[in-house]
Parts: C-alpha cells; structure tokens; sequence
C-alpha cells in the first residue's frame, strides 16, 4: 500500500477506534492485525503511454529517440513529469541538437554558412547552403566534398585532382604527370 494512503488508513483506523473508548494497547493490536505493509516494493506507477514503458513511481524511464535517449521522470504519486528533450547527437563537426531546432555550421571561408534540421524524432535531415572552394592558381570554384580533375600540364601526361572538404577548405593537388 502507498505510504500516503498507509497513513490516511492507520488514521482513520486510530480515529475510529479511539472513538469507542479503547484502550491504547487494545488500538495498536487491533491495527497490528488490519493493515500489512510492504516496505519492498511501490504498487504506484506511472503508466506506459506514447512508447513509454509502465514506470514505478520515483524512477525513470528512457525511450529511443532518433539516434539519442530520451529520459523522462515518475514521480511521487504516479505523475509523469516532462522528458528531456529528444536530440540529434553531434556528428561530423554539428553539435547535439534539440528536436525541432536548426544547427548552423561556419564554412572554412567564414562567409558561407550551412543550415541543418534536426526533426521533432530527433533525425537530422541533409544540410541546406553548401560550402564552396572558390576557384585559385587555375582551379574552378567546386562545391564541398567533391573532387577536382584537370589535365596535367602541356607537354606531360595523366591528370591532377585536388579535394574540397566538406567545410568547403581546398586539400593539397595530387598528380600522376608523366
């Protein structure tokens, strides 16, 4: 029995009794006998509702939610109280993010920046606004994680290639002139 409603019972109990004229010993043997306590175990839950598991009370539950977990709290009495909130984890240099809201990135050039939402499940959706290698020393302009192939120069044989990160940063040239 819930200590709570243990304690309104033993009152009542001691209220009623008191009232015709026993003697105190003569109360607690007869209380002794009507109420048993389980000192073990709650039988006060929060129910399972929306993917959350039947839950004692004072305790907490956890559910998947997107690539995160979500924690949520019974307390006293059986009442849920609200969950964290549900999250897209960091991954390839985005931060955690709270379900619903947008993560911004900076480009490596400080001038673009990327856009990223994260859904009320906790999934991240593809970025939004690429970052961008601007064209130098005769490389054409390429968006993030591509690579760039150009013919090697006149007289020589095979290709270069040069890589735009992902944060739109150029890599070193590679080549196999001959």
């Amino acid at each position: 029995m819930h200590s709570t409603m243990m304690i309104f019972v033993l009152t009542c109990l001691s209220f009623n009794l008191a009232l015709s004229h026993h003697q105190p010993a003569a109360v607690l043997a007869s209380l002794k006998e009507r109420v048993t306590v389980n000192q073990t175990e709650s039988d006060v839950y929060c129910y399972g509702e929306n993917g959350w598991p039947r839950t004692e009370e004072n305790s907490n539950a956890e559910r998947a939610c997107g690539g995160s977990t979500q924690t949520r709290f019974c307390s006293f009495g059986g009442v849920w109280a609200a969950p964290t909130p549900c999250q897209c984890p960091g991954a390839d240099s985005w931060p955690t993010t709270v379900a619903g809201d947008t993560a911004l990135k900076q480009c490596f050039d400080g001038a673009e920046v990327m856009s990223r939402w994260c859904d009320s499940a906790g999934i991240w959706h593809p970025p939004t606004n690429v970052c961008h290698c601007y064209g130098e020393n005769g490389w054409a302009t390429a968006e993030q994680d591509t690579t760039s192939t150009q013919e090697c120069p006149v007289g020589t044989t095979g290709q270069r290639t040069r890589y735009c990160t992902y944060a739109g940063q150029w890599g070193n040239e590679s080549n196999n002139c001959a």
